[in-house]
């Protein structure tokens, strides 16, 4: 019986490895394949000890003349570089060639062996799509090269820069926390998608220049060829009142060679005041507006100094204990004197006993200007409450 069954194992497996077998000639036959040959090598054209392109030749083997689309990338790391290129292969023995632009390699400043994946297409149909014929995926592994053998992109970051605080109106606080950068481009040219962020500890605080709606992006910068400085400017308001110390970092990610920089230490407080700011929260309670002795509204006052009379609008945010949302309130003022002034939200009881979760409740409040720019921004705690103390 055992030698009956292990007959019959043997016989399943030499069943599956023939129409395995005949599936694979069956395609070297009809079509192509990739014969698993590859070489790479550097490309520079004007000689300069630079190379424009890593070339790598890939060997296919045709059994029939034809048309085909070849797509390869390069990667050592989390970013991968693309090539691709239109094939008219002979029958019989082809050799196809990729080219990784020299520029790309340069950029990501990252020295050693790539390794290569490849697929094949058929030529792209009527709409447009592309038929798969086969795919490799870490077919090969290039020679070693250091980033510094590629053609470098026509602007770089050469890595000098200097920061510091700029007082426009005098009053001893600063608008702008000014970050200069050094440049060096090949050649004069428009720069796209330039926009330098700061950051606190990965925290997002302010860019320069803002997303333009022209160009519904960062619109380009004129740099010339040579060593330049770009400024960027950063809001000193932004900076105030995301309420975060310095050390600040500066991140340029459309800028090559551009590695994070880390600014001198700046308290928030050197930086512009908003129009409007808040102080902080006065006080708390319930507010009983039927006199049944259960709470309509919480009531939150909070302090508000205005320095510059506009309208502006408090928003408020209330979370239980356990982070959840509960509900949120606003209230717009309208041309206030210059000084402080206590602004009044109104929370829904009905809104906490839905929520069946005992205070006190977490605060979170926002204040806009009448552009709808952020102003300020403080987080608070209310005072002790039961759900059951607010109106049904």
């Amino acid at each position: 019986m055992k030698r009956m069954t292990v007959i019959l194992i043997i016989g399943i497996l030499l069943s599956v490895l023939t129409v395995f077998s005949g599936c694979i000639s069956e395609d070297k036959e009809n079509g192509i394949y990739f014969t698993g040959n590859y070489f790479d090598s550097k490309i520079d054209e004007d000689s300069d000890g630079h190379a424009e392109y890593l070339k790598v030749d890939v060997e296919l083997n045709a059994n029939n003349s034809g048309n085909y689309v070849l797509y390869g990338w390069i990667s050592n790391n989390d970013k991968p570089i693309f090539n691709s290129s239109e094939l008219n292969l002979k029958k019989g023995t082809n050799t196809a060639s990729l080219y990784f632009d020299g520029k790309e390699i340069s950029t990501n400043k990252i020295n050693g062996r790539y390794n290569l994946s490849v697929s094949l297409f058929y030529p792209p149909d009527e709409a447009g799509n592309l038929t798969n014929i086969e795919d490799k995926y870490n077919v090969y592994v290039t020679s070693y090269y250091n980033y510094t053998e590629f053609q470098r992109p026509d602007v770089i970051f050469t890595g000098n820069y200097s920061d510091y605080g700029i007082d426009t109106n005098n009053n001893g606080l600063y608008d702008f926390l000014i970050v200069e950068v050094e440049l060096n481009a090949t050649e004069s040219t428009y720069w796209g998608m330039f926009s330098g962020g700061l950051y606190s500890n990965n925290t997002f605080i302010t860019s320069d220049p803002q997303p333009s709606i022209k160009y519904e992006m960062w619109p380009p910068i004129w740099i010339k060829k040579g060593v330049s400085i770009y400024k960027f400017n950063f809001s000193g308001i932004e900076i105030r009142m995301n309420n975060i110390n310095g050390p600040y970092t500066v991140t340029c990610y459309s800028l090559p060679w551009f590695e994070n920089i880390t600014t001198h230490n700046y308290n928030y407080t050197d930086f512009e005041k908003p129009g409007a700011e808040i102080v902080g929260i006065v006080s708390d309670y319930g507010t009983d507006t039927d006199g049944d002795g259960l709470f309509n509204y919480l009531t939150v006052e909070v302090e508000i100094n205005y320095t510059i009379s506009d309208v502006y609008s408090l928003a408020g945010y209330l979370y239980n204990s356990s982070g959840d949302h509960i509900t949120n309130t606003y209230n717009t003022t309208y041309n206030l004197e210059i000084g402080q002034h206590i602004v009044q939200l109104t929370f829904y009881g009905e809104e906490i006993y839905r929520d069946k979760m005992n205070g006190p409740y977490d605060l979170i409040l926002k204040l806009t200007d009448n552009n709808a720019f952020y102003n300020s921004k403080k987080t608070g705690v209310t005072s002790y409450y039961e759900y059951s103390q607010f109106q049904e």
